[in-house]
């Protein structure tokens, strides 16, 4: 579906597999390093692979993608000035983290997510309250500036080649992955005791 609405808004499917793909790709390997490298956290039940949902990254991609198109969709980016794009960024950022933090409280909750970090004595609402608003808050503005840039290249300068689409993606993951992670990783103390 998401696909499908950008497509239709921006009438370019290149930029369309843009919007989707990047946080498909994302909601996989991020989550596979925390997990199986890293040891972060782990997914209870449910069918796995790698230590990972099977669906998750198709979980950011929907997320992310359709809250975008929504939170975007009054915007011309053509005609938008630094503070419509700041002031769409923002809000786009903090809907993302709002709906990423009351999911990851209900995966707690329901004992789907194990984190391996101090503070199990603690309900599920106060321990994401250490690093989800935060840290949520990054992905959606990495996922905004990386898209935002996107459109411009693909859509608005008509920048097609093989090679431009390719740094755009690549330099949007990698913007994805390293500013939510250092985030992260200043929000939650490390466990001394492993």
């Amino acid at each position: 579906m998401s696909f499908f609405l950008w497509r239709w808004r921006t009438s370019s499917t290149l930029f369309a597999l843009f919007a989707v793909l990047l946080p498909l790709v994302y909601g996989y390997a991020m989550p596979g390093i925390a997990t199986s490298l890293m040891g972060k956290w782990r997914f209870k039940g449910g069918i796995r692979l790698g230590g990972i949902y099977v669906h998750h990254g198709f979980i950011y991609a929907s997320k992310l993608s359709l809250l975008l198109f929504a939170c975007s969709y009054c915007l011309n980016p053509a005609e938008a000035t630094i503070p419509m794009l700041v002031s769409a960024g923002f809000a786009f950022s903090a809907t993302y983290a709002l709906v990423a933090w009351i999911d990851e409280i209900f995966l707690l909750k329901n004992d789907m997510v194990q984190l391996n970090a101090p503070g199990s004595e603690m309900s599920p609402a106060e321990r994401t309250f250490k690093y989800a608003p935060a840290s949520f808050s990054a992905i959606g503005a990495t996922y905004f500036c990386s898209t935002a840039w996107a459109y411009w290249r693909i859509v608005l300068e008509n920048d097609t080649e093989p090679w431009c689409v390719a740094a755009l993606f690549l330099g949007g993951f990698v913007f994805m992955f390293t500013v939510p992670s250092l985030v992260y990783g200043a929000s939650v103390p490390n466990d001394k005791s492993r």
